[in-house]
């Protein structure tokens, strides 16, 4: 499967542009148009994990030394996420 990169939506203050190739691309990025992301969390004020965009990732190595500090058992294969919420629920 091949990835088609354009038409491409660009926002600037809510408002959407569609551009068709990398010249108007550039064009209205130096106009001030980005990605729905950046424009979200620049009209609503929340930084883009708050958004939802993308969560941060966690550590694993670092989880698994905070729950052996805390004398925690767990499975060798418990998801970053169970191993959070285990640690936190601890705390």
């Amino acid at each position: 499967m091949e990835y088609q990169e354009y038409p491409k939506a660009l926002y600037l203050a809510g408002q959407q542009l569609v551009v068709e190739d990398s010249e108007q691309e550039e064009a209205a990025r130096a106009d001030g148009y980005t990605d729905w992301h950046a424009d979200h969390a620049r009209t609503t004020g929340e930084t883009p994990e708050k958004a939802g965009d993308e969560a941060p990732e966690l550590d694993r190595e670092a989880l698994k030394a905070r729950a052996n500090e805390l004398g925690l058992q767990y499975a060798r294969n418990i998801s970053n996420e169970k191993l959070a919420d285990l640690i936190a629920s601890a705390e």
